[in-house]
């Protein structure tokens, strides 16, 4: 007796574990809740960025202003512009949010890699050479790239700039 007994709590116990780890089941949104993740998530990327365009028209002019106490008068890869890839949002991103960021920055996925122009800074040296918003970059000094990190680096070799 005292053997079933034992038989009938292993059995308990092992299925509150089982039924306790096992995972829980993830419904996908209906429509309705789709359409409403949809627009929060482009209501955030477009507060992101005016926020953006505000904290750039700030910088900028400091890091201008920096160059002329330079000794060298050389300055990284910012010339006046906000970009975005498409790869920067890749990893495990959910279908409306990669939709609204196609849209909102402009985003072909018909064509090879390219980073987006989405804003231009007037008066910059991005804007003297005819640079705006909707652009698409694919390559920096005839060197085309693949990927956000590959522009990164090729951007990143140091230029003079005019004081």
């Amino acid at each position: 007796m005292k053997k079933w007994i034992y038989h009938c709590l292993f059995f308990c116990v092992l299925s509150i574990l089982f039924l306790g780890c096992a995972s829980t089941r993830h419904q996908p949104p209906n429509a309705e809740q789709a359409a409403e993740l949809k627009e929060a998530y482009r209501q955030i990327v477009k507060d992101y960025k005016v926020r953006m365009i505000k904290l750039y028209n700030l910088a900028y002019p400091l890091q201008r202003a920096a160059v002329n106490v330079s000794p060298h008068r050389q300055v990284g890869y910012d010339f006046g512009f906000l970009y975005a890839a498409l790869d920067h949002y890749e990893k495990d991103i959910e279908p409306y949010k990669r939709e609204v960021l196609i849209k909102e920055f402009g985003f072909d996925t018909h064509k090879p890699f390219a980073v987006y122009v989405w804003y231009v800074l007037k008066n910059s040296p991005a804007d003297t050479a005819g640079m705006q918003p909707g652009d698409r970059i694919v390559a920096v000094m005839n060197k085309r790239f693949k990927s956000s990190k590959d522009f990164k680096k090729k951007w990143k070799t140091p230029m003079m700039m005019d004081g």
